[in-house]
Parts: C-alpha cells; structure tokens; sequence
C-alpha cells in the first residue's frame, strides 16, 4: 500500500466516522425535539452534540478590533525612532 493509497483510506473513514456521528446527532435532535412542549425550547443538532468538523470551513472573527490609522501612524512613528 503506497502512501498515497493510505492517505484515501484514511480520509474515507474518517468521513464515514463524522457522518455516522451527524446522523446520531441528528436523530437526537429529533427526539429531544418531538418531546419538547414549546417550540423555542427546541434546539438544532449542532448544540445538542456538538462536533469537531461544524467549525471546518467557518472564518474566525478576530477578537480585537482592527486599529485605526492614526494609531497605525503611532506605532510606525514608535518603530522609526527606535530603529
């Protein structure tokens, strides 16, 4: 078995795993769904189980602002005088 042979074997259990894994969750869902008395206490698959491939793909929001041009300029100006 070549390494690249391994490599196709390996990505298709692994995506045969998750898929089991996202229909677990989702007949979960269902259930936990069909027994909940109001409609806004139902909840999506994705937060009753929730699993490492929803955030593939997804783009992270940085957590500090961006700063703005005039402390650019600062900075640049800190960076020129010390250098």
């Amino acid at each position: 078995m070549t390494w690249a042979d391994y490599n196709r074997f390996a990505y298709g259990h692994i995506k045969r795993e998750t898929k089991k894994w996202e229909h677990t969750r989702t007949i979960i869902s269902m259930i936990y769904n069909s027994n909940v008395g109001k409609r806004n206490d139902q909840k999506s698959p994705d937060k009753i189980l929730p699993l490492w491939t929803d955030n593939l793909g997804k783009i992270k929001k940085p957590k500090q602002p961006a700063i703005t041009k005039e402390e650019f300029y600062e900075v640049v100006k800190k960076l020129d005088n010390n250098g």
